[in-house]
C-alpha cells in the first residue's frame, strides 16, 4: 500500500528516475541528506530518493535542471521568487515528514532551515539583493575523474547569474569538497555547525567583495 502511495505522491518518469537516482547514489552519505531519514525508516536509502525527488519535482516545474553533455554531471536550481509551492508539494512534504523524517527529528531540521535562511538573508543584505538563484543539487557520478561536467555547469549557473543579474547561493556539509568549488569560483563567507547532523555547513555565493 505505501508502494501506491509513493507512486502516487511522487510521480517520475523514466526520465526522472535517472536523475534521482544518479543524484541518490551522489548523496547517499551526505550528513546533511542522512540527517533527514528516520533511523527506522524501513528503506534508509530509498527514504533519501524520496527526499531527492521532493526537491527534484520542485525545481522541475521551473524546468531549472541542467544536465552535462556526458551526462556525468547533475545540477538543479531555482529562481527563490519564481518558487512555487503547489498542493502536490504539500503532500509530499507531509508524506515525508510522517513517513520517512519522522515528528521526532522535524525540530532539529526546522531549526537548520532557520539558520540557513537567516545567514543567507545576512548576506544578500550586505549585496544588497533579496532575489538569488539556488543550487539545490550539484552532483558528479563517481566514476568520473575529470572536471569537464563541473566546469559545464558552473559555467551554465555563472551565465544565467550575469543574465539574470542576481546572485547565486549554496551551501555544502562536505568539507573536502570546499576547495574544488573555491576553484570553480565560489566564495565561501561563513561556516556553522549543522544543527540536525553536528556536522558543518560552508555557506557559499558567487559574488566577489
Amino acid at each position: 500500500m505505501m508502494n501506491i502511495t509513493k507512486s502516487l505522491v511522487f510521480p517520475t518518469d523514466i526520465f526522472d528516475q535517472f536523475i534521482i537516482r544518479n543524484l541518490g547514489k551522489a548523496f547517499q552519505h551526505n550528513d546533511r541528506i542522512r540527517s533527514m531519514v528516520n533511523k527506522n525508516y524501513p528503506d534508509f536509502i530509498g527514504g533519501i530518493k524520496l527526499i531527492i525527488s521532493y526537491c527534484y519535482l520542485i525545481v522541475k516545474k521551473g524546468g531549472n535542471i541542467h544536465i552535462s553533455q556526458d551526462s556525468s554531471t547533475f545540477l538543479l536550481y531555482d529562481q527563490k521568487s519564481k518558487r512555487e509551492m503547489t498542493l502536490s508539494d504539500f503532500f509530499r512534504s507531509c508524506y515525508l515528514v510522517l513517513f520517512v523524517i519522522g515528528l521526532r527529528k522535524l525540530p532539529q531540521i526546522l531549526k537548520r532551515e532557520r539558520l540557513v535562511n537567516s545567514v543567507r538573508g545576512e548576506m544578500l543584505k550586505k549585496l544588497n539583493h533579496t532575489d538569488y538563484l539556488y543550487v539545490w543539487f550539484l552532483a558528479q557520478k563517481k566514476e568520473v575523474n575529470n572536471l569537464k561536467g563541473l566546469i559545464e555547469a558552473k559555467r551554465h549557473i555563472f551565465e544565467l547569474s550575469k543574465t539574470t543579474n542576481l546572485p547565486v547561493f549554496m551551501e555544502t556539509t562536505v568539507g573536502r569538497l570546499v576547495p574544488l568549488y573555491e576553484r570553480m569560483g565560489f566564495h565561501f563567507y561563513w561556516k556553522s555547525q549543522d544543527p540536525a547532523s553536528n556536522g558543518t555547513i560552508w555557506f557559499a555565493h558567487n559574488l566577489k567583495g
